[in-house]
Order: C-alpha cells, then sequence, then structure tokens
C-alpha cells in the first residue's frame, strides 16, 4: 500500500489517523508526493521550482509524523533533487538513520524512475549527492541496499557492510576512496 493510500485511509476514521505509523515500510517516492507528469521520461520538468518545493515540503510532513516512530524495516527515498537539496537529503537520511538497528533494506534513488522501468539516462547534474561509508555501516542489520545516481566516499576506508546483505544495486554510483574490500562483493553480473 502506498503512503498516499495510507493517507486517504487514514482521513477517514480518526481510528485510522495514525495507522501509517504503524507500517515499517516506508517510502517517499517522487512521482507520488511531486505530483510532477508521470510520462515516461526523466526531463528538466521535473527540476521545476513547483514539484521541488512540493516534494521537500511534503517529505518533510511525513517524517514529522514519524517522529517518535522510528522503527522502520525498509526505507526507500526516490527523488529528483540536484545537489542544492543537500541539506534536505542528509537531513531525510539522516533521520532513518534512528532506526538503524530494525532496518533491512535501503532504497536511495536520486533520480526519478519509472515502475519497472531501469536504465534511465545518467543525471547531467553537476554535483551529486555523496553517501559515505560510515553512514551506511550503521545499518548492522541491513539485508537490501540500493543506490542510484549518487557518490559512494569510501575515502575513510569505512565501509563495513551488514553480514545479513543479500541484495547489493548500484546504478549510476560513483565510487570514490578505496575499493579493495569490495573485490568479494562486486561482480560483473
Amino acid at each position: 500500500m502506498s503512503l498516499c493510500d495510507v493517507a486517504r485511509m487514514s482521513m477517514l476514521s480518526r481510528k485510522w489517523r495514525n495507522l501509517c505509523l504503524d507500517i515499517p515500510s516506508l517510502e517517499l517516492e517522487w512521482y507520488e508526493l511531486s505530483d510532477a507528469p508521470n510520462d515516461g521520461t526523466h526531463s528538466s520538468i521535473c527540476q521545476q521550482r513547483p514539484y521541488t518545493e512540493k516534494y521537500v515540503k511534503r517529505v518533510d510532513q511525513v517524517l514529522h509524523n514519524y517522529r517518535d516512530h522510528k522503527k522502520f524495516k525498509s526505507f526507500s527515498l526516490v527523488c529528483c533533487l540536484e545537489f542544492s537539496f543537500a541539506n534536505e537529503v542528509n537531513r531525510w537520511i539522516n533521520f532513518v538513520a534512528a532506526s538503524k538497528g530494525t532496518l533491512q533494506s535501503l532504497t536511495l534513488y536520486f533520480i526519478c524512475r519509472q515502475e519497472g522501468f531501469r536504465g534511465l539516462v545518467y543525471p547531467a547534474y553537476t554535483k551529486l549527492h555523496v553517501i559515505s561509508g560510515s553512514f551506511l555501516s550503521q545499518f548492522s542489520c541491513l539485508q537490501d541496499l540500493h543506490l542510484d545516481s549518487c557518490v559512494l566516499n569510501l575515502e575513510n576506508n569505512d565501509l563495513v557492510l551488514s553480514r545479513y546483505l543479500t541484495t547489493l544495486d548500484l546504478y549510476n554510483v560513483n565510487v570514490q576512496g578505496e575499493v579493495t574490500q569490495w573485490q568479494g562483493i562486486l561482480s560483473s553480473k
């Protein structure tokens, strides 16, 4: 059930008002929260101010509602935001870091994606969002990690992957720093 569906249901009754807070999966999808046209192409329309402002406002509202309920098993942030929104994005992913002991699946896509469609054109951003190895190392129960259109900074050789990790998807990820520790993990499959 999508976040919007849960929000609609919660408006039907007071009893269901906080229903979404009990769902251990939080998906903050670009098209769902920004109202940007979903026409199958990634274009400059995504960067238009009304869509980016709406997305940022809605994500802030959702996370504000979750401030006392940080027991996520799954967190997905799919956004079409340039690096100029780095402060907001960092605030959001640090918010989810509070559930580090329970998080099993983490998806951070910094490009809009169509459901069932992969291989979008690499974003022409001048700077990409940076995810540090130390940030990812906080999640001791992580089983699934999905990153798209970002920089994975391993400068300090500080990435310790969860022993439970079974899925690692990297799309358009610029890995910086020491990658020798990944030789047994990454393959050409």
